[in-house]
């Protein structure tokens, strides 16, 4: 009995002096003494903090508070890397094949997705479109994408153009770290997105 009660005050002792030796950390702490958790607000607030010191380092001060900063197509008409009519064909680009993709039921923005499909091959439907619909996406699609295949007429490699396009208007990556040659694919997609949509609204007109 003896023995078990020494071993027993030796536990102890080590304990309390383990606990004694470690450091608190620093900031607020709740009523029990443990570290305050950030409330929702402060996570948001932090999370927005740091959006923001992005958009500063990306397009300073006076482009931070432009919407356009938000998008990697914005950022690039900030900067006057495109125009106002280039900026509105990547977006209507990036809307049509995020539709395109809900009718096929695939990610068709990914990196490996392959261009050699046709659009409206896919047996997939949109969860909330129905086939009147369905079709109306796919037809708006192969009408941008056939835009921009059409470039290899005049001799262009159209491959690393709509990689690009996709990257940038519908991924939404990119727009900050471009080599000259990306940036000039993706101008070339997109006048010829832009050329597509001016004729798609003369014939409607």
């Amino acid at each position: 009995m003896m023995r078990t009660r020494k071993t027993r005050t030796v536990i102890f002792q080590r304990r309390e002096d383990d606990m004694a030796g470690r450091k608190r950390k620093a900031g607020p702490r709740e009523a029990n003494g443990r570290p305050k958790r950030a409330s929702v607000r402060e996570k948001t607030e932090d999370v927005m903090g740091v959006a923001l010191a992005q958009r500063l380092r990306l397009v300073g001060v006076d482009g931070a508070r432009s919407q356009l900063a938000e998008h990697p197509l914005g950022r690039l008409r900030l900067w006057n890397h495109i125009n106002s009519e280039q900026y509105d064909a990547g977006m209507e680009f990036g809307k049509r094949l995020r539709l395109y993709g809900l009718v096929l039921g695939v990610d068709v923005t990914g990196p490996r997705t392959p261009w050699s499909a046709v659009p409206g091959a896919g047996t997939g439907e949109g969860p909330d479109m129905d086939e009147a619909r369905a079709n109306a996406v796919k037809r708006a699609y192969a009408d941008v994408l056939r835009a921009v295949q059409e470039l290899r007429f005049a001799g262009h490699n159209t491959g690393p153009v709509l990689t690009v396009m996709r990257k940038v208007c519908a991924r939404e990556e990119g727009g900050g770290l471009m080599s000259n040659t990306e940036l000039g694919d993706l101008r070339l997609g997109l006048n010829a997105v832009a050329r597509a949509l001016r004729l798609t609204s003369r014939m409607a007109g």
